[in-house]
Order: structure tokens, then C-alpha cells, then sequence
């Protein structure tokens, strides 16, 4: 089974192929903006180790988990279905070739092909891309989509779980991990919770900024922007074995403020209203 994606990240308006068609179709830049440097792409959007991590394994257990058969030397075996339709990995097979992301491979910044393109984290997106498209000589429209129906289940389980409704949540959001051919959870309580919010970071990852609006209302940003963006540094000898070790690809600092924006000072100035707090 593969999952498709059904949507792509929004692009500025000039970058439309037409902005009167009402698919709001633009010509190739998803696929240009997001591919990796050693296939003359843009690496714009690199996913971290810290979400890489976030995906389960094929058999339902997140990999820190007694029992997930997760290996640290073999990461991307056997991982489950939205995993390899999310990212572009090291030796993963890319538009005819395996992506090289390490040490001095064609997609690593020490390319020889634009390495100032090179993903900082040693990934990228394979959401949203289309392979058939040769976006260095061609024209090919994407189409932009709003709004898809896991999103509607995932919405609905969350909802349900705040109105005291378990059952009907756990079957909403097992209605997603089953076409991702996960097992059904089974928690309740506070795992619950848990579960479909971890279940909303992965299916929608890379639409619409839900991730960091999800962070937001749920009052969480402190907890998860606090922590460091790991990256994957790959080493291969010369036998062609390969270690991979996680390093701070760059460190962050979480602020109260980041919970609202500034008020622009014409609106302070012409009102009553005064700053949010940190601005």
C-alpha cells in the first residue's frame, strides 16, 4: 500500500502557473523548492531527526519502545508506511538514483553539486514530490488542496475525545492509522490525548503549518521549541559501511512570547489596545 499525499505547501502568488484557475495550480517549484541538492533541487524544506523519530515502527511501537526491533545503525527498516511517504532518506531510491546524504555523497553539503543546497539535517521531504516530473526542463502543475478528509477524522476524534467520548474518538482515529495499515490504538484516559495529537503530527505533517498551530492552541510551543533540531551525520568508510550518529544541527530558544504576535504600534497607537507581553 502507498500512501499519497494530497497536498502541497502553499507557494507565493507570483509562483502560480494561474492564478485565475481555480485549482491554483503553479508549475514545478514543489518539486524544485524541496528535492535535494545533488539532483539540482533546493532542499527547502528539511524535516529533523526529532520528527524523523516520530514515526512508529511497521509493527505499531514507537521506536524507543522495549520490543520495536528499531536498530540505531539500520534506521529506516521496517518503519511504518508514512515514514517512506513523507522523506527522503539516505539510500532511499530518488528519481533513479539512491539519495546520498552522507559525508561527501552528492546530497550532503560537501557535494559537488551545489552543496550551499544541501539539507542541514540530512533529510527531505518526498511529501508532495512527483518523480515523473523533470522539474530542471519542465512545466508540470500541482494541484493545491485545502482540505482532506483524515484531516476531518483527526479534528472530529479530538473533538469527540473533549466531549467524554472515548469509543467514538479511538474509532476515528484508528479509521486513519488502519489506511496506514498501523494496528488500532486501544488507549483511553490521557494516552488518548496523546495519541491523537501524535496521530495529527503525522498525517498532516507539512500541510498548512497544522503542526505549529496545533503546538500553539494546545499551549505545548514551550515543550517542543525548547528542544534542540537534531540532525543525522552519516559517516561511510571505505568498505561502504556507514555509522550514523545524531549531532545539534542548531540549537533553539523558546520565548513566552512566541504564543502571540506583536501588535502592529498603528493599532496601539490609534486604540486602547496595549503590546503582548515580550513585544
Amino acid at each position: 500500500m502507498q500512501i499519497s499525499s494530497e497536498t502541497v505547501r502553499i507557494i507565493p502568488k507570483s509562483f502560480w502557473h494561474d492564478p485565475d484557475d481555480p485549482e491554483f495550480v503553479h508549475d514545478n517549484w514543489v518539486d524544485k523548492m524541496n528535492s535535494p541538492n545533488g539532483y539540482f533541487g533546493w532542499a527547502g524544506n528539511c524535516p529533523s531527526q526529532n520528527y524523523v523519530d516520530k514515526f512508529q515502527m511497521a509493527n505499531g511501537m514507537n521506536i524507543n519502545e522495549s520490543g520495536s526491533n528499531y536498530d540505531p545503525q539500520n534506521p529506516y527498516i521496517d518503519r511504518e508506511l508514512r515514514f517512506y511517504a513523507n522523506i527522503v532518506y539516505n539510500g532511499r531510491m530518488y528519481r533513479g538514483r539512491e539519495a546520498e546524504f552522507f559525508n561527501g555523497g552528492l546530497d550532503s553539503p560537501t557535494s559537488s553539486v551545489r552543496p550551499w543546497n544541501a539539507s542541514p539535517t540530512g533529510y527531505t521531504l518526498y511529501k508532495f514530490m512527483d518523480e515523473s516530473v523533470d522539474f530542471t526542463t519542465t512545466s508540470a502543475p500541482t494541484p493545491y488542496i485545502i482540505y482532506r478528509l483524515a484531516e476531518i477524522y483527526l479534528n472530529y476524534a479530538e473533538a469527540q475525545y473533549h466531549l467524554g467520548n472515548e469509543d467514538e474518538a479511538r474509532d476515528y482515529v484508528n479509521r486513519v492509522r488502519t489506511r496506514a495499515e498501523l494496528p488500532e490504538i486501544q488507549s483511553s484516559g490521557d494516552q488518548l490525548l496523546q495519541d491523537i495529537r501524535h496521530e495529527r503530527s503525522i498525517e498532516l505533517a507539512f500541510e498548512n503549518d497544522h503542526r505549529w498551530n496545533d503546538l500553539r492552541r494546545w499551549e505545548i510551543l514551550d515543550q517542543v521549541a525548547g528542544d534542540d533540531y537534531i540532525k543525522i551525520d552519516i559517516e561511510k568508510d571505505g568498505s561502504g559501511n556507514l555509522t550514523y550518529n545524531r549531532i545539534t544541527a542548531f540549537e533553539r530558544n523558546f520565548q513566552p512570547r512566541m504564543y502571540s504576535l506583536p501588535i502592529p504600534l498603528e493599532e496601539i497607537q490609534k486604540s486602547s489596545l496595549k503590546q503582548n507581553p515580550g513585544y
